[in-house]
């Protein structure tokens, strides 16, 4: 279905972890980007992230603690989890498979930086 909808020629962004579930698009890729943040950091803002999205629903009876907990319990775990899900080491055995360049940035650096990078990555201009 994904071949199907996806424009696999042109110019087009995929965005996100595809392990598994796009690897029908895989032979299409002409870059790929992937963004690295120290996990004190990473888990800072996804900690802020949910508090905005959730606010008092994530406060000791809300809805949402259960889940946000588990979600956070998760994440924190990916840099030290196996294969059995998305972790650090799922995604460097998925990269280490790939034809396509890859491109390691750090996603800490302003998002004009980030951008600049990935353009001249594609225009084979070296990157600073």
């Amino acid at each position: 279905m994904l071949l199907r909808l996806a424009p696999v020629t042109g110019n087009w962004v995929f965005s996100g972890s595809a392990l598994k579930w796009a690897t029908p698009i895989e032979p299409f890729y002409d870059l790929i980007v992937f963004l690295q943040l120290k996990p004190l950091v990473r888990m800072q803002r996804l900690r802020r992230r949910e508090a905005v999205r959730y606010g008092a629903r994530l406060e000791p009876g809300g809805d949402m603690a259960g889940a946000s907990a588990a979600f956070l319990a998760w994440a924190e775990a990916y840099d030290a989890a196996g294969l059995e899900q998305r972790s650090r080491i799922a995604h460097e055995t998925w990269l280490a498979t790939q034809t396509a360049p890859v491109l390691r940035l750090d996603s800490s650096y302003p998002l004009d930086t980030l951008v600049a990078a990935v353009l001249a990555q594609g225009s084979g201009t070296a990157i600073p």
